[in-house]
């Protein structure tokens, strides 16, 4: 019996869509797990291009117009991280998979204290700069909202943890 392990990522800007498509001619030669890659729709073409080009047996999963839709309605970045992760869990138990990675840790944070707490499934992801060091702020002001940014995210990191997966 294979593991299965979802790759999730909605944002399409910049190197998502590379970092997808690298996944994917990374994955293809994997025959032991299956491996599902959870995208925004406006990435299919580049990504069916990959997979076919490398024969690769990576299951590719678009999000829905209504996914979508309440995406882009999301007023902040904690609302759209509510979002994100209500949606991976739709998908852990439809795919019924064991692991999830995601690719942007920093809008899930506040969300998976409290959400997506299924004790059959491994969370991983990549977080990208958790706290500015007081290092690289300059002037008063600047420290000072260094000083609370880094304990806010020093803060959900620790929250974060909690979450057992």
């Amino acid at each position: 019996m294979s593991t299965k392990t979802i790759f999730f990522d909605a944002a399409t800007s910049g190197h998502h869509g590379e970092f997808m498509e690298n996944l994917i001619y990374g994955l293809s030669d994997s025959l032991e797990n299956t491996y599902i890659i959870i995208v925004h729709p406006d990435l299919r073409t580049r990504l069916d291009l990959a997979r076919a080009d490398c024969d690769s047996n990576v299951v590719l999963h678009y999000l829905d117009a209504t996914q979508t839709r309440s995406l882009e309605r999301s007023t902040s970045l904690f609302e759209r991280g509510r979002i994100e992760v209500s949606i991976v869990k739709e998908a852990c138990i439809k795919f019924e998979a064991r692991r999830v990675v995601m690719m942007h840790m920093n809008i899930h944070q506040y969300a998976l204290i409290t959400s997506l707490r299924m004790t059959w499934v491994s969370i991983r992801g990549v977080l990208l700069n958790p706290y500015t060091p007081l290092r690289r702020a300059y002037g008063w002001d600047a420290k000072l909202f260094a000083a609370f940014t880094s304990l806010r995210k020093r803060l959900q990191f620790r929250l974060m943890l909690c979450n057992q997966q």
